[in-house]
Formats: C-alpha cells, structure tokens, sequence
C-alpha cells in the first residue's frame, strides 16, 4: 500500500486506502507492505540517478550502485506484489510531487516497459493497481464528484 498524504491520517485518500485493505483483510489473507512517501520521502529524481542507470551494472562506482540498489528494490516490491493500492490525494489539479518521485523510479524504460513502434509497452503483466483518489475544497462553477 502506497500513501502520499501529507495530512497523513487526516487525509480522506489514506482513509479510504487503508479501509479497503483493512476490509481485504477480512474477506482474504494478506501480506501487506506499506510504502509511505511523506514520512520515508524519496527525492526527486537527479541526473546522477538516471545516468547511473544507463551504466553497465560491472562498471558502476559505489554511489552510482548504492542509486541504483534503492530504486531497483522500489521495482521488485512492484514486481513481487499482487495488487497494488495507491491512496493518492489530488493537490493543485495533479498528483503530488512525492507520488511522481516514486513513478520515476517504477517506470524505467528496458525494466518496467519498453518502447515499440507503436509506443510504450508495459512489461510487468497481470498487476492489478487500485488507485483511491480523493480531493477537497470548494468548486465554484464546476460540479461536484457524486
């Protein structure tokens, strides 16, 4: 389970994320891991990382395989899950920084998809991701989610 909430608890997506694994949890048995972005936080993504990517893992320094363990290991928690369950607040009409800095890390090109002719392919099958997404404040103009 995945939070990127920074009102933590307070937060309507964190609640409805951790009340549909909680509910989960009693229909199935689960092994949960959960991933929290605001109090672990992940920096946003540098050059030094991407570069280290692209080098060839025998010709990496320290640093660069140090980069390149901790974002691998983000890749294998997706890999190894069943399902995937997002709480994902909405600030600003967009997702928050630290949920992107997480996706720059899954989505590396050769790893988690690949490009094609006809664009990009995933190349991790038959992963079910369930995203609750939640937003608050007052639209002038606009309806309402219902």
């Amino acid at each position: 389970m995945n939070n990127t909430s920074i009102n933590y608890d307070a937060e309507n997506s964190y609640i409805l994320s951790n009340e549909f694994v909680d509910r989960m949890s009693d229909k199935f048995e689960l092994t949960v891991t959960h991933l929290d972005l605001v109090k672990a936080p992940l920096e946003h993504l540098k050059q030094t990382e991407m570069l280290a990517w692209m080098i060839p893992e025998a010709q990496r320094n320290g640093e660069q395989k140090s980069l390149v363990d901790l974002f691998d290991n983000l890749i294998k928690e997706v890999q190894q899950s069943d399902v995937l369950v997002i709480g994902l607040p909405m600030y600003n009409f967009g997702v928050p920084s630290q949920f992107k800095a997480w996706m720059d890390r899954i989505a590396r090109a050769g790893v988690t998809f690949k490009f094609t002719e006809q664009g990009p392919v995933g190349l991790i099958a038959n992963k079910k991701v369930i995203v609750l997404a939640a937003r608050g404040g007052i639209y002038a103009c606009a309806d309402n989610d219902s």
